[in-house]
């Protein structure tokens, strides 16, 4: 499992945590990241591993340098169940942004959004009938809805047409696992359209 931490720097002594994800990709190997998987537990769980007091230096280390705003570390569990942090910083939210931005409209309408998996931000599946497959998820209770607050949520994308950005919602690894195994993220309205080759946690 690897990691994103995105925090903002305000000053030296001002450092805040805007959102801890973990990472999906779409090689076995792990080296194309695809999307983001957003949780409470599994942030405690990486705050813990790493300890609060230590992220903070390292970010307070770049506050020093006169960095001001985002900034987005990332990092990878290694066989000790240890995250190391790798040489890659980004001065900007990166590919947690679609899916905080979700999460925090979904919650400000009262809405559950306890998990979410964000499969892919660029259009990767398209759906001509939309409305074929919204029925579909809709009979098998995997549409998100306000009276069923788990399952699927499409969003639109500019990238092509017809073409959609999946999340799926207050599942649990296991479930989300089994979605992604079924095929029904390519059991398309109309087939062989969709880019997406693989997902892998």
């Amino acid at each position: 499992m690897s990691m994103g931490f995105t925090y903002h720097i305000y000053d030296v002594d001002r450092i805040e945590p805007v959102v801890f994800t973990g990472h999906l990709y779409e090689d076995s190997e792990r080296k194309i990241f695809m999307g983001t998987y957003l949780s409470e537990n599994l942030s405690r769980q990486a705050l813990r591993a790493i300890g609060e007091n230590k992220l903070l230096a390292l970010f307070r280390l770049f506050a020093e340098q006169g960095l001001r705003g985002p900034i987005h570390l990332d990092a990878v569990r290694n066989v000790h169940g240890k995250y190391v942090f790798v040489y890659d910083c980004n001065p900007r939210l990166g590919g947690s942004l679609p899916g905080l931005i979700l999460k925090l409209a979904l919650q400000r309408e009262g809405l559950r959004a306890d998990t979410l998996v964000s499969i892919g931000y660029r259009g990767r599946i398209v759906y001509p009938n939309l409305r074929a497959k919204l029925d579909e998820l809709r009979e098998m209770d995997l549409l998100y809805t306000r009276d069923n607050q788990r399952g699927a949520y499409l969003v639109p994308s500019i990238v092509r047409p017809d073409s959609y950005d999946l999340i799926l919602l207050n599942l649990d690894m296991a479930e989300t696992r089994q979605f992604i195994e079924s095929g029904r993220i390519r059991a398309l309205s109309d087939h062989g359209q969709s880019e997406l080759s693989g997902i892998y946690v």
